[in-house]
């Protein structure tokens, strides 16, 4: 296990606790649902939703991890949060370097998409609001979801139009441009490790070997980002130390393109990377009720 994996591994398990000791048992929550039966547990989805609507928006919930780490069941407190306000919420797993490198969690979530008509068969879910999100690595795959439907240059890399496509997209502390990202020094070279388990190969974290693999045109999403691009909520931080300026970067294409872009900025000291999965978190309450405000306009039509 690389440096990288087990730093995500061991902040998996003692960070669940902290981000997920509230409980919703108004939540329904349906456990490892199969969308693609080639992959076993990297392709399934819990699902959660408040029972008694009529009609349900939906959330697409991609969860983080450094690429290499995490899953859906850690992100099990937030996805209930967008629950209670009234969304049907996929949760979903895919699969993780480096036992799979890229393009295999792109064409991840794609594959979920394509289950959601699959899902209308036994729920009650309105297509017409479907709002993709994730945190870090997960706001990555996320952000490539919704590429998926908007971007014929980026399908032409080989990734398929999904049926369904998102309506809105939201960003967490989310990783835009892995170049900029994986080639800066971090402690311990972790870095690199999530390079060379991303690609594939070893990268020895120089920006210009990456530039040259055949994967590399994955790593910059936001040169896909053009006209047609769904209304959007970025949340970044001034103090993440992992995703730092990527937030930024994404906002300002949003804002050349001219898509509808809301922002929550922390500039907090302890704002780090993420902090938003805490609920005790003194920022956090701030965030959810501005994320809520955009899901509840979304579903109403207010905006």
């Amino acid at each position: 296990m690389n440096k990288a994996c087990f730093f995500f591994k061991l902040s998996d398990i003692t960070r669940d606790l902290p981000r997920n000791y509230k409980r919703y048992p108004d939540v329904t929550r349906i456990k490892n649902v199969v969308y693609d039966d080639r992959y076993g547990k990297y392709t399934t989805a819990d699902l959660l939703f408040v029972e008694g609507k009529e009609k349900y928006p939906v959330v697409v919930n991609v969860h983080g991890g450094g690429f290499v780490k995490g899953g859906k069941k850690y992100r099990r407190a937030i996805c209930s949060e967008y629950a209670r306000e009234g969304y049907f919420v996929y949760n979903i797993d895919y699969r993780l370097a480096p036992q799979y490198a890229l393009p295999a969690g792109i064409l991840d979530v794609t594959t979920a998409l394509n289950y959601l008509p699959e899902l209308v068969k036994k729920y009650p879910l309105d297509l017409d609001t479907v709002v993709l999100t994730g945190d870090s690595a997960g706001a990555f795959y996320a952000l490539s979801g919704v590429l998926a439907g908007t971007s014929e240059e980026f399908r032409a890399l080989g990734v398929p139009e999904p049926k369904v496509k998102a309506t809105a997209f939201m960003g967490f502390c989310g990783a835009y441009r892995l170049g900029d990202l994986l080639a800066k020094k971090a402690p311990l070279n972790m870095t690199v490790d999530i390079a060379d388990a991303v690609f594939g190969v070893k990268t020895h974290g120089d920006a210009a070997f990456m530039e040259k693999l055949p994967n590399n045109v994955f790593t910059d999403l936001v040169r896909f980002v053009d006209k047609g691009f769904p209304e959007s909520f970025l949340m970044y931080s001034k103090s993440d130390a992992f995703c730092d300026g990527q937030g930024e970067i994404l906002s300002d294409k949003l804002r050349e393109i001219g898509t509808p872009v809301e922002e929550f900025v922390a500039e907090g000291k302890k704002d780090s990377h993420c902090f938003h999965l805490f609920p005790w978190h003194k920022t956090t309450p701030l965030v959810m009720a501005r994320a809520k405000e955009f899901l509840h306009d979304l579903s109403t039509g207010e905006k």
